[in-house]
């Protein structure tokens, strides 16, 4: 069984297409994706890579009315145009902002997610009303071992079978003409004026994400001491035997598709970002507590205040 899970992580880490949260088949995905919706400040983020039209995805949250913390190597490459998208599943409270700048931390090392410090901050164009910023812990959690949560984007599975391509193949097929128009603006710069341009990419990488919906999942962690130089909270999916896949009702296993997702503990404080996984078995959130004086110099300058802690 062993053998069995670290093959299946290590094709999903290998597999462009597959990504997003693994739940359990014994609790039906919408109970997933009803906890999700209470976490208002979580939003999806939508950038064009290149002028070829490559598009990245991942989750951020929001720490500031028009600050967003998620992964560095989500927004690495990031071109002309970005947004974030605030929204239920249902489409309900929806804010679509646009990226108009973006820090990376300086520890960083570009192409490598285990490299360096993988930790970045979006500045949007205009504050976020539909929701309220998301208390950080940047003080370090005293524990070991703690049960928190995860709320990320993307596709999803099941822990026994894997990532279900159907529906997203189907999803690709019915925004093609999407992607297609998409390149056809960033290659011609006669069709409109600049600003123009941005406000049809903008409505553009807003209707590929309504493709996908968000799940809230509970998650046993541990934190390590060090691991290349950093500190990470660490699910340790290969030692999870299957009599104890499902510790709680609404348990997961998070992957790629949700990078910059927030690690959030017991009092509702961000604690980590998803960062990506340690030799294809142990998702691991980089801790941001090391990183405070970073995050608390953009704060103030972008807000005029201390963080929210």
């Amino acid at each position: 069984m062993r053998k069995f899970i670290i093959s299946f992580f290590a094709k999903l880490l290998m597999a462009a297409t597959a990504h997003g949260i693994l739940i359990d088949e014994r609790t039906p995905d919408s109970c997933y994706q009803v906890a999700a919706d209470e976490h208002h400040a979580v939003c999806q983020i939508k950038l064009i890579k290149n002028t070829k039209g490559s598009t990245s995805s991942g989750t951020g949250t929001l720490i500031g009315k028009r600050l967003v913390l998620t992964a560095a190597h989500v927004v690495e490459g990031m071109s002309s145009i970005g947004i974030v998208r605030f929204a239920s599943n249902e489409g309900s409270h929806e804010q679509v902002r646009r990226v108009t700048s973006f820090y990376m931390h300086p520890g960083y090392v570009k192409g490598s997610h285990s490299g360096g410090v993988d930790l970045a901050i979006l500045v949007l164009e205009s504050p976020i009303t539909v929701a309220s910023p998301r208390p950080m812990n940047l003080r370090g959690m005293e524990k070991n071992f703690s049960w928190m949560s995860c709320v990320g984007y993307g596709k999803t599975g099941t822990i026994s079978s894997g990532i279900n391509e159907t529906h997203y193949q189907q999803l690709a097929k019915e925004t093609r003409p999407i992607i297609k128009e998409i390149q056809r603006y960033l290659r011609s710069g006669l069709i409109c004026t600049a600003a123009e341009k941005n406000q049809v990419l903008t409505s553009q990488l807003n209707a590929l994400s309504k493709g996908a919906f968000k799940r809230f999942i509970v998650i046993p962690v541990e934190k390590t001491s060090t691991v290349n130089g950093m500190q990470y909270y660490i699910q340790k999916v290969k030692d999870m035997k299957p009599a104890t896949l499902q510790p709680h009702p609404l348990y997961g296993i998070p992957h790629q598709g949700d990078s910059g997702a927030a690690l959030i503990n017991e009092l509702g404080e961000v604690v980590g970002v998803l960062n990506h996984i340690i030799n294809d078995s142990t998702v691991c959130w980089i801790d941001i507590a090391p990183y405070a004086a970073w995050i608390e110099a953009i704060v103030e300058k972008h807000e005029q205040r201390k963080p929210i802690c």
